[in-house]
């Protein structure tokens, strides 16, 4: 079950009408039993693979907002050369601590955050003024990345065929997803570390499970 978070400050705006706020770090799909917030990226693709539409160099903002002291987006995926835009859609002042930036976002106002290198892995989002708002980060260089869905889903086109490729699985309480059973069968993810070769010209897809006793 999801924990309770305890808020301390802002109660009306961040817990209105006494609400119980709950923790994202785990978030089960009650009708799939899918996990939202997980996330897959390639691991040292080589250019020469890399498709068009997944090249480094993609421009263009990606919104993260923040309402009743919760971030809206609680796993953001982004390219290194992407621009975050941080709204506050609260009417208190909140404070975003990613990676350098460090900075202070009155109600109703916007700042941008410029990446400067990417990520091995996903790195923490906080606010200093409710230490109980979390979030995460992955940039990258290329587009090689999916977040799963509330029911656990994902896709990430145009990959190269024929080669082997290497992904990195991560989600927030367990880190490094090691012990999974793929299609069927257990497998162990050395440090999270997924290797698979896709036909030309064909979808694959892989059914993932992971045993509730990870969580624990």
């Amino acid at each position: 079950a999801s924990t309770p978070l305890n808020i301390t400050k802002d109660e009306a705006v961040c817990a209105p009408g006494g609400k119980t706020v709950y923790s994202q770090d785990l978030v089960v799909d009650p009708s799939s039993n899918g996990i939202a917030n997980i996330v897959i990226y390639a691991d040292k693709m080589p250019d020469s693979w890399i498709h068009e539409s997944a090249k480094p160099g993609k421009t263009g903002e990606i919104i993260f907002d923040q309402k009743q002291c919760v971030f809206l987006t609680h796993v953001v995926a982004m390219q290194t050369s992407q621009t975050l835009k941080v709204l506050n859609s609260d009417p208190v002042g909140h404070n975003l601590m990613v990676a350098t930036f460090n900075q202070t976002i009155p109600s109703g106002q916007s700042a941008l955050y410029q990446p400067s290198k990417e990520d091995r892995a996903p790195v923490p989002m906080s606010c200093s003024i409710h230490p109980w708002m979390k979030a995460w980060m992955l940039t990258r260089d290329n587009g090689y990345f999916a977040v799963t869905k509330a029911d656990g889903s994902f896709e990430i086109p145009n990959l190269p065929a024929g080669v082997e490729l290497d992904f990195r699985v991560w989600q927030e309480k367990i880190r490094a997803v090691k012990d999974v059973s793929v299609d069927g069968q257990p497998t162990t993810w050395s440090k999270g570390r997924m290797s698979i070769t896709l036909e030309p010209d064909a979808d694959k897809n892989i059914d993932v499970v992971l045993d509730a006793s990870l969580f624990q």
